[in-house]
């Protein structure tokens, strides 16, 4: 019986290790035809640096309150002083850009006349007609340098004069008045300036025109 078993556990022993070498070089062959993990090119990491490094820096984006206040003054006194406020983006493209629009329709009689050239009537006496009055406010920002804001802004302002006006104009038809303006300045937060300054020539009144910004905390 010792033989028997002895060649038994020889048996054994051998089989156990041929079971061992397969899986071991089983092994090996995964391993060796594995592709290599996501190999770059030598210098492909520090090319992608180097773009990033060299890519432009992008200006901040910051929110500005605008405030523009127009005053008409009478000599020394002023007569009127009304504030316009709008909130624009500096530094996005897509939002860098208000509009305010406010203002009314007025009736406007019209005088009967006797016509035109081409033989037509003129307008009946007692017809009305409306014409638009208000003010439109254009402002274009952006940064131009150390929290400082660039606002480009455009003004066009129409009213009716008022009694007192036309009485020293002579005139006794409603008299609309007009005011256009588009200029650049470049501020801080926190700034006031003196935007524009200008004299009706009709009315004599002086129009002066106040810009603020302000960033919103």
């Amino acid at each position: 019986m010792e033989p028997f078993m002895t060649r038994r556990l020889a048996m054994t022993l051998s089989v156990l290790l041929a079971s061992s070498v397969i899986a071991a070089a089983h092994d090996t062959a995964a391993v060796q035809d594995k592709p290599a993990a996501q190999d770059k090119p030598a210098g492909q990491d520090k090319a992608a640096a180097q773009d990033k490094a060299a890519a432009p820096a992008r200006d901040p984006v910051v929110s500005l309150k605008v405030q523009l206040i127009i005053s008409r003054y009478q000599g020394e006194k002023r007569v009127s002083s009304v504030p316009y406020t709008m909130s624009v983006t500096a530094g996005d493209p897509r939002h860098a850009i208000g509009r305010l629009r406010i203002g009314a329709q007025i009736p406007i009689p019209a005088v009967a006349t006797a016509g035109g050239g081409d033989g037509k009537p003129g307008p009946a006496a007692g017809a009305i007609s409306y014409r638009d009055v208000g003010t439109n406010i254009d402002c274009v920002t952006s940064i131009v340098g150390d929290r400082q804001y660039q606002l480009q802004i455009s003004i066009d302002q129409s009213s009716v004069m008022t009694d007192d006006q036309l009485k020293q104009s002579g005139g006794n038809a409603p008299f609309l008045r007009s005011f256009r303006l588009t200029n650049t300045t470049i501020l801080k937060d926190g700034q006031t300036t003196e935007f524009a300054t200008a004299t009706d020539a009709v009315s004599g009144e002086v129009v002066k025109i106040d810009v603020t910004i302000n960033v919103a905390k």
